[in-house]
């Protein structure tokens, strides 16, 4: 991929991680501890967590397996999509 098209990828990553984190952080501060009550949000929460440790393996290390390992957590993103389709039932 042009170097270019990687450098606006990563940051709309960075940009939508930080909508997700703000929106953790409100509902952390409105629910308390209430919100690991709450299946989808612990799962928001863990794929907040993982998201933030693919970018720091990523940013700070060169070391192959690392690389892989933030590759597996990236995947883990696409499982919030599972969240998107919680409401459709005919699906």
């Amino acid at each position: 991929m042009h170097p270019d098209t990687l450098a606006i990828i990563a940051k709309f990553n960075f940009v939508c991680l930080g909508f997700f984190l703000v929106e953790a952080a409100v509902k952390l501060i409105g629910y308390g501890l209430r919100y690991f009550k709450d299946e989808w949000n612990r799962f928001d929460f863990i794929i907040i967590l993982a998201s933030i440790a693919a970018i720091v393996i990523t940013t700070v290390s060169d070391v192959k397996i690392l690389s892989q390992v933030a590759s597996l957590l990236r995947i883990f993103r696409l499982m919030r999509l599972f969240k998107l389709f919680k409401n459709l039932k005919t699906l």
